[in-house]
C-alpha cells in the first residue's frame, strides 16, 4: 500500500497517528455524505481538506458562540431529485490559511462532528453512536425510546 483514506468518521490527531504507525503509509482525510451532497478531502499537503466544488455547493453557517460552522449543502449530481440547502448535521472547523498545494478551493481544518456522543467501551476504545442510530433508523416507527445495558 502506497496511502490509505479514511472517511465516515471525525479523524482525530491521535487517530491519525496510530492508523498511520500501524499502517506504514500516509494517511488521505476525506468527508463525503451517503446522500452524495459534497465531498471534501486532504491533498498531498495535508493542510486540511479541500472543497470539491464541482461535486456540491457547500454552505457554512455560523453557530452562535463557536468557531464551528454548521454544513449546509446542495448537491450537483442528482439531476431527478437534487438535495438543496440540505443540513448535514455536522459541523466544520475553518482554516484561514491557503494550501501550499496552490489549489484554490475552500480549505476546512477538520470537521466537527455530529452532536452524538461516542459510547465509551472496557478497553477504551470508543463506538460511534452514530452508527446504532444508523443501524437502528428502519425501525423508528416501532420504538418511543430504547436502552442499550
Amino acid at each position: 500500500m502506497k496511502a490509505a483514506f479514511v472517511a465516515s468518521e471525525v479523524l482525530t490527531e491521535a487517530g491519525r497517528e496510530t492508523i498511520e504507525r500501524n499502517l506504514r503509509v500516509p494517511i488521505f482525510n476525506h468527508y463525503g455524505l451517503a446522500e452524495q451532497i459534497m465531498m471534501l478531502g486532504e491533498c498531498e499537503e495535508h493542510q486540511g481538506l479541500h472543497h470539491y466544488d464541482e461535486y456540491g455547493y457547500m454552505e457554512l453557517i455560523d453557530i452562535k458562540g463557536s468557531d464551528h460552522k454548521r454544513i449546509i449543502g446542495t448537491n450537483f449530481n442528482n439531476f431527478a431529485m437534487p438535495h438543496i440547502h440540505y443540513d448535514t448535521g455536522d459541523f466544520a472547523v475553518m482554516s484561514e490559511n491557503k494550501c501550499t498545494c496552490s489549489r484554490s478551493s475552500l480549505i476546512v481544518e477538520n470537521i466537527g462532528g455530529r452532536v452524538n456522543a461516542p459510547i465509551l467501551c472496557e478497553g477504551d476504545f470508543e463506538i460511534s453512536s452514530q452508527n446504532i442510530n444508523t443501524m437502528l433508523e428502519p425501525y423508528q416507527d416501532y420504538f418511543v425510546e430504547w436502552q442499550f445495558v
